[in-house]
């Protein structure tokens, strides 16, 4: 079978997916609210990916800048309750 599209941006690889070109293989954070908005459904939810951890990187010493701190918190904060970022979108 000859792929009707390839495509290496998600943006675009979710508008094709939503416009009934195919399935495609997307972050829950890019296809997420398009799920729940009913535009997409997910398939072959028992195949399992690798996840992608996410880092915030920083110089290490004793005295991090309150700055850093704060910053590092409020990704916390965001990231953490994130419906998109959770293992399933159930």
């Amino acid at each position: 079978m000859v792929p009707r599209l390839e495509c290496n941006d998600g943006r675009s690889l979710l508008a094709a997916a939503i416009s009934d070109m195919g399935i495609a293989l997307e972050p829950a954070f890019v296809v997420g609210p398009a799920i729940r908005a009913g535009q997409l459904v997910q398939v072959l939810s028992d195949w399992d990916i690798a996840t992608i951890p996410v880092h915030a990187v920083y110089p290490a010493n004793r005295h991090i800048a309150i700055k850093v701190k704060t910053f590092v918190s409020f990704l916390v904060d965001q990231l953490s309750d994130h419906p998109d970022l959770r293992e399933e979108l159930g």
